[in-house]
């Protein structure tokens, strides 16, 4: 099933009373990792950075200090990370702006010293580190939020500039003889904004469990170079993936309702958010909505090998079940494998045609349902 194909549905639609969300009051977030990185130097730093642009992508490929920062309080240069390629709206209002940094430690020695924003080529003054030291292993740190400035004052001119990003260094805390290097993996930016001249005018976004399906319904007042809508799931509320791609209606002065289903949701919270792309390939990102399903009888189960490289995989229930069935789905919701089994334990066979990735396992029983992640090596 390819939602992008069968759930396609705008539809011009009627009120009889309803209340208007104008866009000016509808919070949108648009995210950028950057292009620009450059190490920016500081009086007493005792390192710079190495493989500055492992940053601009969340891959395991890190940017690291160079030198150990051998002694407590020993601290970098900054990382500075610009050339944003944002693109907000002429005249919208910038309301918040939150920054992420996946990053790491095995060594329990790093900590923060600074992270600021960069606006206008400056490293501004509010430093909005944290105090504990890394983890040990990759884990995003959020800074900032839909409703913190920094300090400063913006306009979409500031944000959209080459010169806008964000600098940040680190420190050793505490003594020992471990060595002291960080493991940068992903920096990005999001900027939370009101208004301008969008493409789209969004009146709603509503997610809903509905039995073993999330539904997931929208509506634009006008549409102005809408090329396609893409809802995008998150299980975190940092790491989003692509569910289904809806075409947009290109020009449209008419309310429009949209309509599309997750049908393999994750157990448990998770977010969903809109994502809307012009025809030019601009796009905005829409706040997220949660959702927390529920009701689920088959709480946990077990796949194994994986990741799974071979022709076939095993599923199985810590208890006895009938009649439950099992789909394997891609990212963008195509069922690639779809069988049915009782008992605890099934193996599965791999579509020869199948490609390397991450795929959802689903399973489906009488009122209940749950997920778990696949990787095809």
């Amino acid at each position: 099933m390819n939602l992008s194909a069968t759930l396609n549905l705008n539809r011009p639609i009627s009120f009889i009373c309803f209340f208007l969300l104008s866009l000016s009051a509808f919070s949108q977030s648009s995210t950028a990792s950057g292009g620009t990185f450059t190490n920016v130097a500081r009086a007493g730093s005792s390192s710079d950075w190495s493989n500055l642009s492992n940053v601009g992508a969340s891959d395991d490929a890190d940017a690291n200090n160079t030198s150990n920062l051998s002694s407590a309080g020993d601290f970098t240069d900054y990382l500075q990370v610009t050339d944003m390629g944002l693109n907000i709206p002429s005249g919208a209002t910038i309301n918040g702006i939150e920054i992420s940094i996946e990053r790491s430690d095995a060594s329990g020695k790093i900590k923060d010293n600074r992270i600021s924003v960069v606006k206008g080529g400056v490293i501004g003054a509010t430093n909005q580190s944290k105090n504990p030291a890394w983890p040990s292993s990759d884990a995003n740190s959020v800074y900032g939020g839909a409703a913190d400035l920094w300090g400063e004052t913006w306009t979409s001119a500031d944000v959209n500039a080459s010169n806008f990003g964000i600098a940040f260094s680190v420190q050793r805390t505490g003594g020992g003889g471990a060595t002291a290097f960080a493991d940068v993996d992903h920096i990005s930016i999001t900027v939370h904004h009101t208004g301008g001249a969008l493409p789209i005018e969004l009146l709603s976004f509503d997610v809903v469990q509905q039995e073993a399906l999330v539904s997931i319904n929208w509506v634009t007042a006008t549409e102005s170079n809408n090329d396609f809508f893409t809802i995008e799931r998150s299980s975190d509320g940092f790491n989003y993936e692509p569910l289904s791609t809806i075409k947009g209606a290109g020009n449209s002065s008419t309310l429009l309702a949209y309509s599309t289903t997750d049908p393999a949701p994750v157990n448990g919270r998770s977010f969903y958010r809109l994502k809307q792309t012009d025809f030019n390939g601009d796009f905005e990102h829409f706040e997220a909505v949660s959702v927390e399903i529920t009701d689920t009888e088959i709480r946990s189960f077990s796949l194994y090998p994986n990741p799974v490289s071979g022709p076939s995989f095993f599923v199985e229930s810590p208890s006895e079940l009938t009649d439950v069935k099992v789909q394997v789905l891609d990212l963008l919701g195509n069922i690639v494998l779809e069988e049915s089994f009782s008992g605890t334990k099934s193996s599965l066979m791999l579509p020869n045609s199948i490609s390397p990735g991450i795929y959802l396992v689903s399973l489906n029983h009488p009122n209940a349902l749950t997920t778990e992640r696949l990787v095809v090596r």
